[in-house]
């Protein structure tokens, strides 16, 4: 049992590498004791939980697109745009 806890993470030691494993930049090992790590601590699985949240966030809003490429504007909208454009010509 003494050598299982040798290489637990701490909170502090968790909090670093849980953007890491997100970014998928963490050995497997870490990886592993990371998820062991939040098996055992509320408080660690919340925040992980809340930064993954805000990582998703991020993404999406970097790539606003990706998950529904097919957005359907109103004629009206679109007819609106192209009148702008031919004003700035």
């Amino acid at each position: 049992m003494e050598k299982v806890l040798k290489w637990a993470m701490n909170c502090e030691e968790t909090a670093r590498r849980i953007s890491l494993s997100l970014d998928n930049e963490l050995p497997w090992i870490q990886r592993l004791l990371l998820k062991m790590h939040f098996y055992m601590c509320a408080a660690c699985r919340e925040s992980a939980r809340q930064v993954q949240d805000l990582h998703d966030a991020f993404r999406q809003m970097s790539h606003p697109f990706e998950q529904n490429e097919s957005i359907h504007l109103p004629l009206s909208f679109k007819q609106h745009i192209v009148d702008e454009l031919k004003k700035h010509q």
